[in-house]
């Protein structure tokens, strides 16, 4: 797997692709709905996923209310509080879009305001970040035309 993601990505070590979607509830939760309530106005939980370079999950977490970011529910996950059960080589890391935190196992592209100064290699290296990042969205793509439920979820919380 490591071998496929890093000859697609050209990113040695990268052993995945990290992103964040809301799952939108068909109906509002009655207990503590307004934390489920997210910018789009509509209920929902937070799923955490990483793909892999050919768009199958390899890690998938949810149940986080809809209001919270990408980057506080990701600290909340399993992936990132236990990593060593992930990773089996020290140099290996998961890309992930600037709404991630930047740590040893979690690359991102450059945010702003330096994203906008950038000459060079660095405005090559983050397009190629970003392009690489995009996988996982398309992972996303993939599951929710699968799983069509998945656009509506009829649960009561």
């Amino acid at each position: 797997m490591r071998v496929d993601i890093e000859r697609q990505s050209q990113f040695p070590g990268c052993i995945g692709f990290l992103d964040g979607i809301n799952i939108v509830l068909q109906y509002g939760p009655s207990f503590h709905g307004e934390s489920y309530y997210d910018r789009k106005k509509q209920y929902c939980l937070n799923l955490q996923a990483i793909s892999d370079s050919h768009r199958r999950f390899t890690y998938i977490e949810s149940g986080f209310p809809g209001s919270m970011g990408d980057a506080t529910v990701f600290g909340g996950t399993t992936f990132f509080n236990r990593p060593n059960v992930f990773f089996s080589q020290p140099d290996e890391y998961i890309m992930a879009d600037k709404a991630y935190r930047i740590t040893r196992r979690c690359m991102i592209h450059y945010k702003e305001p330096l994203a906008s100064r950038m000459i060079g290699e660095f405005r090559e290296l983050n397009k190629h970040c970003m392009e690489a990042s995009v996988i996982v969205e398309h992972a996303f793509r993939v599951l929710k035309n699968h799983w069509r439920l998945l656009r509506g979820l009829p649960i009561y919380i």
